[in-house]
């Protein structure tokens, strides 16, 4: 006979013992993220240094400098990520890992491995723009180079892709897009990863095309894939709205927010430092020194500092503030 223990086991009512214990460390260890800012240099350099092909403006007439340049400041969310929130994004990388290492495993992967310190980067230093692609693989049947940006959805998500009822998503195009025409106008820095080249001397061709693919979380056996061409034009449009968030950084000065742009729809109405923009849009505060933004950052992290943290972005590309800006200046 099963002891009352055991029953009460079997039939789930137990007072749960180790969730909450489980939920109390992913909440200690989002604190100490969100508050001593850690984690955050993947590819050897600050993640605040740079414009990342993740966010890369290309053709998007809403692409949004103030959340570009905020995000050069190294300006805090206003809350840690949840325990969903991480658990996600942990599973998406746990599923690009085991697609990278099948690429490597079976001899098509041009890039690094699922297991090197970084992944292959390509470096836009006029623009500033940085970009670490997921996968860069050697098609078999065609002998040529394509770009893979590994994306993960719910089941339900994926299966309405593979009936037409959803489509990709637009930053993912963008993302991807970026990937591909840095591969293609960048050949020299994929063929020199760690100083060794990765291109094998039978193959030649450059990188013209690449591939989102979509993978489910709950049975990541379900894909669907969207294709996608090198596109010049896209790309120059992107480096101009580039340097020009470029130009205002380096003098210190936040882009204006469209007056047609609503607070309630995108790209405002989920973006994480939109109490920041609202709070520099009241006080037609243009001046970056001068940002609602530097006081929330001291508040959550109480060492941040407005000047290190520029002089980290422009030491990262050879510059100092006697080539543009007004520190502390009005």
């Amino acid at each position: 006979m099963a002891s009352r223990s055991e029953l009460f086991a079997r039939l789930g009512i137990l007072k749960p013992l180790v969730d909450p214990i489980l939920n109390a460390a992913y909440k200690l260890e989002e604190q100490q993220i969100w508050e001593k800012d850690l984690f955050n240099s993947p590819h050897g350099e600050h993640w605040h240094t740079s414009f990342h092909a993740s966010s890369f403006p290309g053709d998007d007439e809403k692409a949004c400098g103030r959340k570009a340049i905020y995000t050069l400041m190294n300006i805090p969310d206003f809350d840690p990520i949840n325990r969903d929130g991480r658990a996600i994004m942990d599973a998406g990388k746990d599923v690009e890992k085991q697609i990278v290492t099948r690429f490597d495993r079976s001899g098509v992967l041009l890039s690094n491995d699922a297991g090197a310190n970084y992944q292959l980067g390509f470096e836009d230093s006029e623009h500033w723009l940085t970009g670490s692609p997921d996968a860069v693989i050697r098609l078999p049947q065609f002998n040529r180079p394509h770009v893979v940006e590994v994306k993960s959805k719910d089941q339900k998500a994926v299966e309405e892709m593979q009936m037409g009822m959803r489509s990709f998503s637009p930053e993912h195009r963008r993302q991807v897009l970026t990937y591909i025409g840095l591969a293609h106008e960048m050949p020299e820095q994929i063929n020199q990863v760690g100083g060794v080249s990765i291109w094998p001397v039978d193959m030649d061709s450059e990188v013209n095309d690449g591939t989102i693919l979509y993978v489910s979380r709950d049975r990541p056996g379900t894909t669907h894939e969207y294709r996608f061409q090198y596109n010049k034009d896209f790309m120059d449009k992107g480096r101009e709205v580039l340097a020009s968030w470029k130009r205002q950084y380096l003098a210190e000065h936040l882009p204006d927010r469209p007056k047609s742009w609503k607070w309630t729809e995108q790209p405002c109405k989920w973006c994480p430092v939109k109490k920041i923009c609202k709070a520099d849009y009241k006080a037609e505060e243009q001046r970056l020194y001068k940002s609602a933004g530097i006081a929330h950052a001291k508040e959550v992290r109480g060492e941040y500092d407005y000047e290190d943290t520029r002089g980290a972005v422009l030491a990262r590309w050879g510059l100092d503030d006697s080539q543009g800006g007004e520190t502390n200046g009005d």
